[in-house]
C-alpha cells in the first residue's frame, strides 16, 4: 500500500470519529484551512450557475463547521447543512453559522421533500462514502442511496458541485454510474495550489451499481481535488 493511501483520513477511521473535536478546532483556527475552504466554496458556488439576483435555497452535504455556508451566505442564499459529525456541527454553532444544521449521515440518504433545493455543493465529503467501516456497509449502496435521494431533493434543472479527493485514477469518471437516467456529469480538476481548474467533457450518467476497474488503477495524492458537476 503506498504512503498516500495509508495517510489518508479515510483510512484511518470513520469520518464521525476522525472529524472529533480536536479536529473540528483546526477549522477554526487554521488559516489556511479556512482559506482552502473557501476558495472551493466559492468555485463550486459558480458552477452551480444560479440566476443572477436571486436569492435560493441551497443544500451543503458534509457542510463540516459552515465555512462553506458562509460563503453561500454571502452571496445572498440560503442553505441547510448536513453532517455526520456532531463535533463539527457543534464548532458550526460556536461560529455561528446562519443555515440550518442537521446531524445526519449522508451514505443513508437526504431526507427532504422532493425538489425542495436550487442546488447543493459538497467540499471534501463525497470519498468517504467509498469507505465500509464494518462488514454491515457496503460502499455501493451508500453511493446509490445518496445519489438517488440527492436528485430526488433537487429541483429538475438544479445542479449539484462535489468536490472530493479520488483515491484512484478514473475514480471522478466511475461515480457516473450512480446517476439517474436524464441527467448529466462533467468534471473539473482542481490544481491545488491556485486552484485553477479544468474543464473535462461532460458525460452522460447511466443506471448502475458499482465503479468498475477504478478500483483496480494506481492510487492518487490527495492533494489533488476533482469537483463533479451533477445536473438534474
Amino acid at each position: 500500500m503506498s504512503m498516500s493511501a495509508r495517510t489518508r483520513p479515510e483510512a484511518q477511521a470513520p469520518p464521525e470519529f476522525f472529524y472529533n473535536e480536536t479536529e473540528a478546532k483546526k477549522y477554526l483556527h487554521s488559516t489556511r484551512m479556512i482559506e482552502v475552504q473557501a476558495a472551493m466554496s466559492e468555485r463550486a458556488l459558480e458552477m452551480l450557475c444560479l440566476p443572477e439576483d436571486t436569492a435560493c435555497l441551497l443544500l451543503d452535504v458534509g457542510c463540516g463547521t459552515g465555512l462553506s455556508g458562509e460563503t453561500l451566505r454571502e452571496e445572498g442564499h440560503s442553505w441547510i447543512g448536513v453532517d455526520i459529525s456532531a463535533d463539527m456541527l457543534r464548532a458550526a454553532k460556536v461560529r455561528e453559522a446562519d443555515g440550518d444544521l442537521i446531524h445526519r449521515d449522508m451514505g443513508r440518504g437526504m431526507n427532504f421533500r422532493q425538489g425542495v433545493f436550487d442546488g447543493a455543493i459538497s467540499i471534501s465529503a463525497l470519498q468517504w462514502l467509498c469507505y465500509s467501516n464494518d462488514n454491515n456497509e457496503d460502499p455501493r449502496k451508500r453511493l446509490t442511496v445518496f445519489f438517488q435521494s440527492l436528485y430526488k431533493c433537487l429541483r429538475r434543472g438544479a445542479r449539484a458541485v462535489l468536490q472530493f479527493y479520488p483515491q484512484v485514477l478514473g475514480q471522478p469518471d466511475g461515480f457516473s454510474v450512480y446517476k439517474l437516467p436524464c441527467c448529466t456529469a462533467s468534471s473539473v480538476c482542481m490544481r491545488p495550489s491556485s486552484l485553477e481548474c479544468t474543464q473535462r467533457p461532460p458525460c452522460s450518467f447511466a443506471s448502475g451499481s458499482l465503479l468498475g476497474s477504478a478500483l483496480a488503477v494506481p492510487a492518487v495524492p490527495r492533494s489533488s481535488p476533482v469537483m463533479r458537476v451533477f445536473e438534474a
